[in-house]
């Protein structure tokens, strides 16, 4: 059979358009990459809240609540946090350890930055109240500088385990379980349009090491007490017990079995 050239031509069109068609229809059905977002260093910081039980705020300096915290916040300089009744937060720092706050607990995020981008983050946190557990470790051989301030003194470690409490009059205490601390009086607030003093006219500030297992109490007047020993058997609060499980929980299987 002899087929006309514009017959031809008018088969081969409609071919091609129904294979068109039909491509169309089937390409949603191929797998579709998402595509990757570049890694950028995050040289600012930020603290991720990864447990939440109870309720707890977004405040602002007069800790009136401006938002309601959920798992998965970013919590960043500047901000202030403040949990509610039966409240437990854990709030993951940029250098992978974690901060715990019990129930009615407020706390300002000071510093979560890098001096450059290739610097471990300094940390610097202020427990305006409440009761607050630091378990501190070097992750991946960094070396990042952590301070947990109240409104008199600073506590500061690079690897170690501590709890802090600070009390409606301003008093604290901070309670060693391994590792070491440094206790230091905290520095007043420098008046730029006050004369230096000369260093021999400067007030001398206090400083005490911690050991494992020792305690400070530091009083309403910023005067601390002489380190000393705490032991296991009175140090049985919920708070404590619900803290060394959730340690427990982070241990690797070696470290478990030591």
């Amino acid at each position: 059979m002899t087929v006309r050239p514009k017959a031809y031509r008018a088969a081969r069109t409609a071919l091609f358009i129904s294979l068109l068609w039909v491509g169309g229809c089937l390409a949603p059905l191929q797998p579709v990459h998402a595509q990757q977002r570049p890694s950028i260093q995050n040289t600012d910081g930020y603290g991720e809240v990864t447990f939440l039980e109870g309720m707890a705020s977004m405040v602002d300096g007069d800790d009136r609540p401006l938002r309601p915290v959920k798992i998965g916040d970013k919590c960043r300089r500047g901000d202030r946090i403040r949990t509610g009744i039966k409240a437990r937060l854990t709030l993951r720092l940029p250098s992978g350890n974690d901060i715990r706050f019990d129930e009615f607990t407020t706390v300002a995020i000071e510093s979560l930055a890098a001096d450059h981008a290739d610097a471990p983050p300094d940390t610097h946190i202020r427990l305006l109240a409440g009761n607050a557990w630091v378990t501190m470790a070097r992750v991946d051989d960094r070396k990042g500088r952590f301070r947990l301030l109240t409104p008199l003194a600073g506590v500061e470690t690079d690897r170690g385990i501590f709890r802090l409490t600070v009390f409606p009059d301003g008093s604290a205490i901070v309670k060693l379980y391994a590792g070491s601390a440094h206790v230091r009086q905290a520095s007043p607030a420098r008046n730029p349009d006050a004369r230096e003093n000369p260093p021999a006219r400067q007030k001398r500030t206090w400083h005490h090491l911690l050991k494992p297992m020792h305690q400070l109490f530091i009083r309403p007047n910023g005067i601390p007490t002489q380190p000393y020993p705490f032991t296991v058997k009175a140090d049985q609060s919920g708070w404590v017990l619900w803290n060394r499980h959730q340690d427990e929980r982070m241990k690797t299987p070696t470290e478990s079995g030591r």
